[in-house]
């Protein structure tokens, strides 16, 4: 038994010291140059690893805090709650929520050196397109960071605003509120999900989330076939 509360204190130690060791780290590098109020200075110099409520920009990280991310747009493109197979498998949960921006408004403040991207090359599902999708995840720890996404602009034409039609392909940014907000009431409304989409997929009763009253999407809305459940 004190064998075993040694060596459980042993790792506690060190996974405090390598937290303390990654935070100074980012303060000897916080005279990096300011990026539009998402500063490697003011990151690093926050008393809390989060956001302040409600007031872009927003900051968020990693579990082992090696990345961190800030968020300057006061609304995004979308947000809502996903349940399709292939990202619960990949976020090893029931569902997740999630919110859209374009890749520029979602930015690394430092750790991009700990970003791992996953690659997948598939069809975009209610268009004859493909889509270029990179799942991007923290190294050291594991921590679902964004998706990025590359889609053909001419499939997204009336979809999103700001949309630069110039461009063959818009890149976008999604990003999950569990890495920017610890708890509700820092989550700006603009930021709290707004629909379910694949529900045709979901593992969780519908009946256990019609108390939320957001509409429940078959699939997705833009997809010709969706239905509301």
């Amino acid at each position: 038994v004190v064998c075993y509360y040694y060596c459980l204190l042993t790792v506690t130690f060190v996974q405090s010291q390598s937290r303390t060791n990654v935070e100074t780290e980012h303060q000897m590098a916080a005279t990096s140059s300011s990026e539009g109020g998402c500063s490697s200075s003011s990151a690093a110099s926050s008393s809390t690893p989060y956001s302040s409520p409600n007031v872009p920009p927003f900051h968020g990280e990693c579990y082992c805090g090696a990345v961190r991310l800030c968020v300057r747009e006061p609304a995004p493109l979308r947000s809502l709650y996903c349940h399709c197979k292939e990202c619960r498998r990949f976020h090893a949960a029931p569902l997740y929520s999630t919110f859209l921006l374009y890749k520029d408004d979602v930015t690394v403040v430092y750790g991009d050196e700990h970003i791992t991207y996953f690659l997948q090359d598939k069809m975009l599902s209610g268009a004859d397109a493909r889509i270029n999708l990179q799942r991007a995840f923290c190294s050291k720890c594991g921590t679902r960071l964004f998706n990025e996404l590359n889609l053909p602009t001419a499939v997204l034409k009336g979809q999103l605003p700001r949309l630069d039609e110039s461009k063959p392909i818009t890149q976008l940014r999604a990003s999950f509120q569990s890495v920017f907000f610890m708890q509700e009431s820092e989550m700006p409304k603009a930021y709290q999900p707004t629909e379910h989409v694949w529900c045709s997929e979901a593992i969780i009763p519908l009946a256990n989330l019609s108390a939320d009253g957001l509409p429940k999407n078959s699939k997705s809305a833009r997809c010709p076939d969706n239905i509301l459940l």
